[in-house]
């Protein structure tokens, strides 16, 4: 009778005997409340709480099949998730993992630790942050108290069919990096969207400089005939509940939200120390205002020293760069650079490590006065910070 009880157990492996409040709207509380009843025998109320789900989540595949299994469970034994199930229109291992992916995921409590374990600066015009973990098929939306995180919400996603690191177009992976939202999509879409679709500025300057390809990255929800979709089921695209898209689509309709894309999890990232991060994050302000500094003192040499020899300015290479930027210092005189909004993010790229740097900038010479959005990509090389690319942002 309670081999459904044994192969959840196994299955996911969680602690039991959960507080939960007695009313649960949300539909991970009620699943992972499910789940504890039913390693802990107690069917009866895991059903009547699954009767709950379905009605908050009427078309929720998870909570559907865990009930049929509940069901036949109490007739005959059963062998596996899924063994309720005759309908063969379900996707049993994806939907399995999907339970896996929901049930597993970080425990919410502990998701503004990020303040001492991840590199980055928020200005005063940036509102939010919102944090991908592809490992854990979760985003996280933060508000902006004084560069402070604070957890608005957390939310189950779906992500490309082949998973993540996108290199082309086509091969059906979401990217990994720091992308800002752009807009909303204004005409009306197939069912597929869901609700809403809101653009990143995919491909960005780091994926251009790697020749990656392909367009058309968003946030977006799911058909209306069902609640959610398996982990790995998009082309791409980063896919929430259509109820998950609505709860937060004031947050995803403001235009340069910071969304970070990360294939290192957070649970990662929150046993790093403290004190390194801190010592990183002030090394990296102090990298910036020197560069600045340097670059008014008109010492060419000294400037040169921040970039590497790899770097890219606009797309120009290096050499190109280096005897245009010459022939204007030689001729520059009062050179004065202002540079304010300053925000930096932490490359989630665990191959490299790279910071992206985003600035607006007011230069003025004796040659010329210019206001733009700058961005930088810096890269650590041994000891040292070099900017690897810098041009304006779009």
């Amino acid at each position: 009778m309670f081999f459904i009880k044994v192969i959840l157990f196994i299955m996911i492996g969680i602690q039991t005997n959960t507080f939960y409040a007695q009313e649960i709207a949300d539909p991970d509380k009620l699943l992972k409340k499910i789940i504890d009843e039913i390693s802990n025998e107690n069917l009866s109320q895991a059903i009547i709480d699954l009767d709950k789900l379905i009605k908050i989540a009427p078309n929720f595949n998870v909570a559907r099949i865990i009930k049929s299994d509940l069901i036949k469970a109490k007739l005959s034994a059963i062998d596996d998730f899924g063994s309720g199930i005759s309908n063969n229109n379900f996707d049993v291992e994806s939907i399995k993992l999907e339970l896996l992916k929901r049930i597993k995921s970080t425990d919410p409590e502990n998701f503004e630790e990020l303040n001492s374990k991840y590199n980055f600066l928020l200005n005063k015009q940036t509102q939010y942050l919102i944090f991908v973990d592809l490992k854990k098929s979760r985003m996280i939306v933060f508000s902006n108290k004084n560069n402070k995180l604070k957890l608005v919400s957390d939310h189950y996603i779906s992500i490309g069919k082949k998973g993540f690191g996108k290199i082309k177009e086509g091969d059906k992976k979401t990217p990994v990096g720091v992308y800002f939202l752009k807009n909303k999509i204004k005409e009306k879409l197939p069912d597929k969207y869901g609700l809403g679709a809101y653009v990143l500025n995919y491909p960005n300057s780091f994926d251009r400089l790697n020749k990656n390809t392909g367009y058309g990255i968003w946030i977006h929800g799911v058909p209306t005939s069902t609640f959610s979709r398996p982990p790995y089921s998009s082309d791409g695209c980063i896919v929430l509940t259509n109820k998950d898209i609505s709860s937060i689509s004031d947050i995803l309709n403001i235009p340069n939200t910071p969304v970070i894309v990360s294939d290192i999890g957070i649970e990662e990232m929150l046993v790093r120390d403290d004190n390194v991060v801190y010592q990183n994050n002030k090394e990296i302000k102090q990298k910036i205002e020197l560069w600045k500094t340097t670059w008014e003192s008109g010492n060419f040499r000294k400037y040169l020293d921040f970039y590497s020899k790899e770097e890219v300015y606009d797309f120009k290479n290096f050499e190109l760069w280096t005897n245009q930027k010459r022939n204007v210092f030689k001729s520059s005189i009062n050179i004065k650079v202002d540079i304010d909004n300053l925000t930096f993010f932490e490359y989630p790229n665990s191959k490299e490590n790279l910071l992206l740097v985003k600035f607006n900038q007011h230069y003025s010479s004796n040659l010329i006065e210019t206001k733009m959005t700058k961005q930088q990509l810096w890269k650590k090389d041994g000891d040292a910070w070099k900017i690897i690319f810098e041009g304006k942002y779009f």
